[in-house]
């Protein structure tokens, strides 16, 4: 009986401790649901953005994006998420997300479920419209989460 209540003690004290986990957790390095992407997340002013870093398709162009004169960019180090704002609750509101796939930008939310899960969900509209899927924190083998790299070349442009 006591090991029982010990336990249950010891997971709610993790899910209390995660509960207030500080707004930039959710930066670093994370991979796509389907696995051919990963987005390195960091913050930039008072928002956080994120830009591919990883794809399957090394050389893999923007073809299908909107933007006539982007479609000869490659999709490596291409933004994809913007603006979001941090509003508690381990949730990222009032952001957008590209898809490159589609060449369509939605409006999006994340949630960082665990430290290593965030789901991202894309609308149009209300968020009953839309879709999600989940990524996973990815852990290099140093341990870290290279934090800053991302902002230093975007505030050069």
């Amino acid at each position: 009986m006591k090991k029982l209540i010990l336990a249950i003690l010891l997971l709610l004290g993790n899910t209390i401790a995660f509960a207030q986990v500080k707004p930039d957790a959710i930066i670093g390095r994370w991979m796509t649901a389907d696995k051919s992407v990963i987005v390195e997340i960091v913050k930039h002013g008072n928002k956080y953005i994120g830009k591919i870093v990883w794809g399957k398709a090394k050389n893999r162009k923007d073809h299908k994006n909107p933007d006539e004169s982007k479609r000869n960019k490659y999709l490596l180090n291409s933004l994809i998420l913007t603006n979001f704002e941090h509003k508690g609750d381990n949730e990222y509101t009032n952001g957008q997300i590209y898809d490159p796939n589609t060449g369509k930008t939605y409006s999006s939310n994340l949630e960082l479920v665990s430290h290593n899960k965030l789901k991202v969900q894309g609308y149009v509209g209300l968020t009953v419209f839309g879709r999600s899927s989940v990524w996973t924190r990815v852990v290099h083998k140093d341990n870290t989460a290279k934090k800053g790299k991302l902002a230093n070349v975007i505030s050069k442009k």
